[in-house]
């Protein structure tokens, strides 16, 4: 049988398909619970990744992050997540202020009716964590891991040929 593999990634293609595809129904699967669940609060799931990216940010770095950073990190373009800063800003679930630091960037600052809506949803969600209950402690730890380690080879690959800043 002829070997499939590209160059020295020995990935084949059928393997890349496979994963790929898996990861994409799994996405998007895990995505429709989550709308589901989301819906009674008025929150789309991306919503809730921003605020929940705008929370961990801020605790890492001490301070709010910007809308680029935002955009980097939810993997979405800067048109898109301004969008989304408007309609959430309107929403009052936060706000823009300017960085004292750069002129034209604005940081993402929570509300407490943003950091509320969190709370909220997160407590009344379950249908992902009865999902991810299949595995035990130790492989959620594993898949965490992994995911972990594509996320980072992703981003590497994104960032060297930039779709957006």
């Amino acid at each position: 049988m002829p070997n499939k593999k590209r160059g020295n990634t020995g990935v084949s293609p059928e393997e890349e398909y496979e994963i790929w595809g898996l990861i994409a129904e799994l996405f998007k699967a895990l995505s429709e619970a989550r709308a589901r669940e989301l819906r009674p609060y008025g929150l789309s799931p991306m919503q809730v990744a921003l605020i929940y990216v705008v929370k961990r940010l801020t605790r890492s770095t001490g301070e709010p992050p910007t809308a680029s950073e935002l955009s980097r990190w939810l993997v979405r373009r800067p048109p898109t997540v301004s969008a989304m800063l408007d309609r959430m800003e309107r929403d009052g679930l936060l706000f823009r202020q300017r960085d004292e630091g750069a002129s034209r960037e604005t940081r993402v600052v929570l509300t407490e009716k943003g950091n509320q809506a969190f709370r909220q949803q997160a407590r009344a969600t379950r249908m992902i964590p009865r999902i991810l209950e299949c595995l035990s402690q130790e492989e959620r730890g594993q898949l965490k891991a992994m995911l972990s380690v594509l996320r980072t080879r992703a981003r590497q690959e994104l960032a060297s040929k930039p779709l957006f800043p």
